[in-house]
């Protein structure tokens, strides 16, 4: 055990890898959802939605896709595919796939909501690009290992306004530092666990998640 507390220090890489690549395969879904949506005519009968007609059109029930639709479940690769062939009928440059930094944010910030729901009963939220600078900030900071085994206040302040400052220079929105110990409080667990599912060959989708100014 370690300082995740009640969770195993070996937590599942399988896990992790199976709960990122449904969220991959998620973000190119919504956008074949919204390539669809823009179809004319319309895919859809009656009172369908866009989704309810793409599933009509794969040969899925509608509770399945009632679960794609509330983004507790994604559908499968080919499900993805067959759509593109099928049912919006377009070339793969034609739909509007987002690119793969895109993609990867959307994995990570639905890998992230997955995590607060299933492993520490948060319910399913997913994070914001602010929050999660904060943290991958904090995990690069010289002292980072300090703060978190340490109580010190004055220790843990000047972490957080050089924490800050990184993330200010992402989003100059923010204007308060009373932002970050928030965020950390917030996400540093679930981002802990993400980092130790994540498979050591995919570590690079962490930095690829994060905002660039």
């Amino acid at each position: 055990m370690d300082k995740l507390g009640k969770h195993p220090t070996n937590y599942s890489n399988k896990v992790m890898k199976d709960r990122v690549l449904e969220s991959v395969t998620f973000a190119y879904w919504r956008a074949l959802v919204t390539c669809a949506g823009r179809l004319t005519p319309s895919i859809c009968e009656g009172d369908e939605l866009v989704e309810q007609a793409l599933g009509r059109r794969l040969g899925v029930n509608r509770s399945t896709t009632s679960r794609w639709m509330s983004g507790k479940t994604a559908p499968d690769g080919d499900k993805v595919f067959g759509g593109l062939l099928f049912a919006v009928k377009k070339e793969i440059h034609e739909v509007g796939f987002p690119r793969n930094r895109e993609v990867a944010w959307q994995a990570v910030s639905r890998t992230f909501a997955i995590i607060c729901d299933e492993d520490l009963n948060r319910g399913r939220r997913p994070i914001g690009r602010e929050e999660f600078a904060c943290v991958w900030w904090l995990a690069r900071h010289p002292t980072g290992g300090h703060y978190l085994e340490s109580g010190d206040a004055a220790v843990q302040a000047e972490v957080h306004r050089s924490v800050f400052a990184e993330v200010h220079r992402y989003f100059p929105g923010l204007t308060s530092s009373a932002y970050v110990p928030a965020a950390i409080r917030e996400w540093l667990i679930p981002y802990l666990l993400f980092l130790v599912g994540l498979p050591p060959m995919w570590e690079a989708l962490d930095d690829a998640a994060i905002a660039r100014p």
